[in-house]
C-alpha cells in the first residue's frame, strides 16, 4: 500500500471498505484513528490526514480497512518518495489489535523460557518487550510487571520482522552492587544471535542480554541501526530498592533489673539485723533500639563458600514489599537498652508477623546491681541500710519482645501518612 503527495492510494481498496484507519500503538495500547474519507472505491487524504501519516513513516505502521460491520484487513503501509517504487505490503490479519495479541503471547512464551531457565533465582525477574515501530515516547507491549526490583535481572526484547536492525539495549543509569558509593557501569548490549531465518514480515522477539542494575531509576532503552544508530523505545523503569536491615525500636519483657536490698531484725533478738532483698527496683519492660537485620539465612550459601554465580549471584538485601516468604521474615536482632546502652545488649532472633512488626527472642545480657560477692546474707549485719555492700555484674537471659519499625513510629509522632 502506498500513498501519494496527491492524497491518493495506489492499489485497489478491499471490498466493502467503508473508512480507513491509522492504527498506532502508545505504551502498549492501539489508537485507531479516521484518515481521509472513503467514497464510490476510491480513498481520499485529506491534508491534516497526509501529515498525520507521513509522521508515521516507521517500520510496522498500520493501515486498517473497515466494512459497516468490522474490519477487513489490516496492511502495514509506507509513504512514498519522489523517484522510488513502493511495494504494497501483504494483507495481516483482519481483526483489531493482532499485533498487540500477538505481542502479548509472545512476551507470555518468553516469560516462561526464562522462567525456566532462572529457577536457581527464585523466579524474580522483570521482562520488557517493546513494539516495533511504535512512537518513540514508549511501545511497551508486553511487561511481567509494572515495576523492577533493584538486583533483578532486566530482560530486554523488541517484537519486530526486522531483528538485524536492533542493535542492543542500553540502562541509563546502572550501579554495580556495592556498599557506598555505587558505581556506575557501561550499558552496551549484544543482541543474541537469531537461529533462523524469518519469512517476509514475520514476528518475532529479538532478544538481548540481561542486566542488573542497582539504582532504583533506571531508563530501559532500545537501539536501532537505520538509517543511523539511535534510540527508538525508552521505557523509565522504577524500581524498588532491597535493604539488608532497618532500625526498630523494641520492648523485652525481662527480668533482669536491679535489686534494692534493706534490713530486718530478727525475731528472737531484736539487736541483729539481716540483709534481705526487696527484688528489683524496676518490674516493668526494658525499652531496646534494635537493629534488625533482613533474611539472615539467605547469606549462608556465600558465606560457605557453596554459591554458584552463574545461577544465583550473591544475596543482594530483600524488597520488603515483594519479598515475604518464611526466610524473608526470619532474620537477626542486635539491640541496645535506651535507658542505659552500656549496660545492655541483646542478640537473637526475629520474626516480621506483619510488615514492619517483629516478634523477637533474644539472649538478654544486662550488667544489674546486687550484693557483693563477699556479703553472707546469714550473718548479722551491723551496717545501716544506706552502707550495704552491692556490686554490678552481668547476667543473661532468654526474653521474648515485640519490635516496631522506627519509621512507623516517626509517622506516628510526626502525625504524617
Amino acid at each position: 500500500m502506498e500513498l501519494h503527495d496527491v492524497g491518493r492510494v495506489a492499489g485497489a481498496l478491499p471490498n466493502g471498505t467503508t473508512q480507513v484507519l491509522l492504527v498506532t500503538a502508545v505504551n502498549g495500547r492501539e489508537t485507531a484513528t479516521p484518515v481521509g474519507s472513503v467514497k464510490d472505491g476510491a480513498w481520499t487524504v485529506d491534508a491534516p490526514a497526509l501529515v498525520t501519516l507521513q509522521r508515521g513513516q516507521i517500520s510496522g505502521g498500520i493501515l486498517e480497512f473497515d466494512a459497516a460491520n468490522g474490519a477487513i484487513c489490516r496492511r502495514p503501509y509506507v509513504v512514498a518518495i519522489a523517484g522510488v517504487a513502493s511495494v504494497p505490503a501483504p494483507p495481516q490479519p483482519a481483526r483489531r489489535g493482532s499485533t498487540l495479541d500477538d505481542c502479548f503471547n509472545a512476551g507470555e512464551r518468553w516469560k516462561g523460557e526464562i522462567e525456566t531457565a532462572h529457577r536457581g533465582r527464585g523466579g524474580s525477574f522483570t521482562e520488557i518487550v517493546f513494539l516495533d515501530g511504535a512512537e518513540p515516547g514508549g511501545g511497551v507491549c508486553y511487561y511481567n510487571r509494572d515495576y523492577g526490583v533493584v538486583g533483578d535481572p532486566i530482560f530486554v526484547g523488541v517484537f519486530t520482522t526486522r531483528p538485524d536492525s536492533w542493535l542492543r539495549a542500553q540502562f541509563e543509569p546502572c550501579a554495580l552492587q556495592n556498599a557506598a558509593p555505587n558505581v556506575l557501569q557501561g550499558s552496551d548490549k549484544f543482541p543474541d544471535v537469531v537461529a533462523r531465518t524469518l519469512a517476509a514480515n514475520e514476528y518475532t522477539i529479538q532478544k538481548f542480554l540481561p542486566r542488573t542494575c542497582f539504582n532504583t531509576p533506571v531508563d530501559v532503552e532500545v537501539v536501532v541501526a537505520e538509517p543511523t544508530p539511535a534510540v527508538a523505545q525508552k521505557y523509565p523503569l522504577n524500581q524498588y530498592d532491597r535493604y539488608r536491615a532497618t532500625l526498630h525500636a523494641g520492648i523485652l519483657l525481662s527480668k533482669l533489673h536491679d535489686a534494692s536490698f534493706a534490713l530486718r531484725a530478727d525475731q528472737a533478738d531484736p539487736t541483729k539485723q539481716f540483709i534481705y532483698d526487696q527484688g528489683p527496683t524496676n518490674s516493668g519492660p526494658e525499652y531496646v533500639a534494635a537493629l534488625e537485620l533482613y533474611a539472615v539465612l539467605k547469606y549462608f550459601p556465600q558465606l560457605l563458600g557453596r554459591l554458584d554465580f552463574t545461577r544465583q549471584g550473591p544475596y543482594a538485601g530483600r524488597d520488603p514489599i515483594h519479598d515475604g516468604d518464611f526466610l524473608d521474615r526470619l532474620g537477626a536482632v542486635i539491640g541496645v537498652g535506651i535507658k542505659n546502652p552500656m549496660s545492655r545488649f541483646d542478640i537473637g532472633a526475629s520474626f516480621e508477623a506483619l510488615y514492619g512488626v517483629n516478634v523477637i527472642w533474644v539472649l538478654d545480657y544486662a550488667r544489674i546491681r546486687g550484693l557483693a560477692p563477699n556479703v553472707d546474707t546469714a550473718a548479722p549485719f551491723t551496717g545501716t541500710a544506706a552502707t550495704i555492700p552491692t556490686a554490678f555484674r552481668w547476667e543473661h537471659r532468654g526474653t521474648l519482645g515485640l519490635s516496631v519499625d522506627l519509621r512507623y513510629l516517626s509517622v506516628l509522632f510526626s502525625g504524617g501518612r
